[in-house]
């Protein structure tokens, strides 16, 4: 099963019905990005059809990958009604097995080059999350707030750092690339609430849906991959958003200054303040006490049987003890 771009609102209807979704998209051969290259049918020996689609990686190799008809149809449907500006490029990822065969793809355009976005793949240990991740960058329909997510997502530097890096270094999402499931885990729970709610607009939703988002960027100063940065060791990671953010916030501030403002203020809100003055804060607060209860389930059940319903975990500075239902 191959997904191609679609609406974050599909996505998220059809996952919450199946779990075939989360199955289809885990790698486990190996992995080829690049962008999409020529797409043809020929006829095989003596006289199969054989359907090729190209893959144009960063080192000037095409690497060109046999597909069924169904999928090689897909891929040239979705080229075709995929609209490109002078800046965007259409990538084309796929998970190869030990025979060189297809075992699922992804289509996705990028307002970068490929020689930009190749360290940020390079440096992402789980695609499935950072293929959503830019996802959700063509959900947004908000012009100032679809410029500012694509500001975020192309400044390099940043962007390695949040796919790569732990969410902590001992407690929720402590591995590899964590943080980037740790806060679209938030920005799913979010989203998914806010599309619920008639009350709160589309322009106020995608602020809130960002502020979820980016709401842990400042650990990309105060976290490495094993061990607190210096700056980590002086200054907590909470501080640092807004400087993180400078820049993309300043651009925003200019298109759409209530936004820019809101999305400060959803992004500094703490519950220690008192009642928060946009409802989406409260979202915030529950998805990210939600996705760290969820890593330490996972974590204290990780290692133990079906019929397990009590575990415990150490992580931070002390024990957790979790319960479930079977």
């Amino acid at each position: 099963m191959s997904l191609t771009d679609q609406d974050l609102m599909t996505y998220l209807d059809e996952a919450a019905d199946s779990t075939d979704l989360e199955i289809a998209i885990e790698p486990k051969g190996k992995q080829i990005m690049g962008y999409l290259g020529v797409i043809q049918s020929t006829l095989g020996y003596p006289t199969e059809p054989c359907h090729y689609v190209a893959i144009d990686t960063l080192d000037g190799q095409s690497v060109a990958l046999s597909l069924p008809l169904e999928d090689f149809q897909s891929v040239v449907d979705v080229r075709d009604q995929t609209s490109l500006t002078v800046e965007e490029y259409l990538f084309f990822w796929a998970e190869v097995d030990e025979t060189q065969e297809v075992v699922q793809w992804r289509l996705f355009k990028l307002p970068m080059t490929l020689n930009a976005f190749q360290p940020i793949y390079n440096r992402c240990h789980d695609f499935p999350t950072l293929y959503r991740l830019i996802q959700l960058g063509h959900y947004l329909t908000v012009p100032a707030l679809r410029s500012f997510f694509w500001q975020v997502f192309t400044d390099v530097p940043l962007m390695e750092a949040f796919v790569s890096i732990p969410a902590s270094k001992n407690h929720h999402h402590s591995f590899p690339s964590g943080l980037l499931i740790h806060s679209m885990e938030c920005a799913y729970f979010v989203q998914r609430q806010l599309s619920s709610i008639s009350e709160i607009s589309q322009r106020e939703g995608e602020v809130t849906l960002l502020a979820a988002l980016w709401h842990d960027i400042g650990k990309t100063e105060t976290l490495g991959q094993v061990t607190h940065t210096d700056v980590g060791r002086l200054i907590d990671h909470e501080a640092l958003t807004l400087m993180v953010l400078s820049e993309p916030l300043a651009q925003l501030k200019r298109a759409w200054t209530q936004g820019a403002i809101t999305l400060q203020y959803l992004l500094t809100w703490k519950s220690n303040q008192g009642f928060c003055q946009y409802v989406g804060g409260n979202l915030i607060k529950m998805a990210d006490q939600f996705s760290t209860s969820l890593s330490l389930q996972r974590m204290a059940f990780e290692d133990k049987p079906d019929f397990y319903h009590y575990a415990s975990v150490e992580a931070g500075s002390g024990r957790w003890f979790v319960n479930r239902i079977n």
